[in-house]
C-alpha cells in the first residue's frame, strides 16, 4: 500500500496566500446576501402566520 504524506500547514503564509481580493468579494457579497435572507424572513413572519392559520382553519 502507498503512504501519504501528511502535508504541511503553514498558519502564517497559507492564509496570507488565500486572502485574495477576489476571495474577499466572494466572502463579503456572501455576508451581505445572508443579511438580506434575514430581512426577508423578519419581514414575512407575520404573512406567514396568517398563512398558517388560514391553512388550518381550512383543513378542519
Amino acid at each position: 500500500m502507498k503512504e501519504i504524506p501528511m502535508r504541511d500547514f503553514d498558519f502564517i503564509v497559507s492564509p496570507a496566500k488565500l486572502l485574495t481580493p477576489e476571495i474577499v468579494q466572494m466572502v463579503s457579497s456572501i455576508h451581505e446576501h445572508k443579511g438580506k435572507q434575514e430581512l426577508f424572513l423578519e419581514a414575512n413572519v407575520d404573512e406567514l402566520k396568517t398563512l398558517l392559520e388560514v391553512a388550518l382553519i381550512q383543513s378542519t
